[in-house]
């Protein structure tokens, strides 16, 4: 048992249910998607990189321990607890999180009546998503970003036709006092329903690239920016 680690999924932790971590999860990293393309009177093959990755598995030992009479009522609960999707977020780097696809739990072991003991796969983005990415911050303070591609999310305020133009590349949207641009779902929102006629351009252009970025708006409108910063 490992006394100081633990992991919350959806913000709430495994302690919370009573289950400890016998074994750390490995740190899988996801297989980059690479076409080898043979080319009859070429030497060597063509590499088209899809600029994608494979999902990962995280596989987590657990236990826990409850009275014989209401073992059964706590099982039910952690797999009710561990299904469908959501965060994962690992002790070892709470500043980070895993978005979760699916989670299986393949059995629940009872051991003397009172024990249980299981193994929890999550399969997740192979990205690991900064904590402090989700956050709203103004276009001066995402002009830099220091980690991997980033798929960031764009408030914007105001009445009009708006042009957000990011590393020499623009869209245009027409803004009803505000919407939401979800670059990573390539959804635009206004007063929560989807309405991507609203805006003109390419999703992919809203990209933070890795490094310096220059983002350029009509000035009569307010823009905060939710980064989803993120590293491979």
């Amino acid at each position: 048992m490992l006394d100081s680690y633990t992991f919350e999924f959806n913000d709430i932790s495994a302690q919370a249910y009573g289950i400890y971590v016998e074994q750390r999860p490995a740190f899988p990293v996801g297989s980059r998607n690479v076409e080898l393309i043979t080319v009859e009177g070429r030497s060597e093959p063509l590499l088209p990189d899809q600029n994608s990755y494979d999902p990962i598995e995280l596989k987590i030992e657990c236990a826990f321990k409850e009275h014989a009479s209401d073992w059964c009522a706590k099982a039910r609960n952690v797999k009710r607890w561990l299904c469908g999707s959501g965060s994962l977020r690992l002790s070892d780097s709470p500043d980070t999180f895993f978005k979760v696809y699916n989670i299986e739990i393949e059995q629940i072991d009872r051991e003397i009546r009172i024990y249980g003991k299981f193994t929890v796969k999550f399969t997740c983005s192979p990205f690991e998503y900064l904590v402090a990415g989700r956050g709203e911050q103004v276009i001066d303070d995402v002009k830099f970003n220091p980690y991997d591609l980033c798929h960031p999310t764009y408030r914007i305020r105001g009445n009009g036709e708006c042009r957000l133009i990011v590393n020499e590349k623009a869209i245009s949207v027409t803004v009803k006092k505000e919407i939401m641009i979800d670059t990573d779902k390539m959804l635009t929102y206004e007063s929560g329903e989807m309405k991507n006629t609203l805006l003109t351009g390419d999703y992919e252009d809203l990209y933070l690239l890795p490094g310096e970025n220059k983002i350029e708006a009509s000035k009569e409108f307010e823009i905060m920016v939710s980064p989803n910063w993120r590293c491979i």
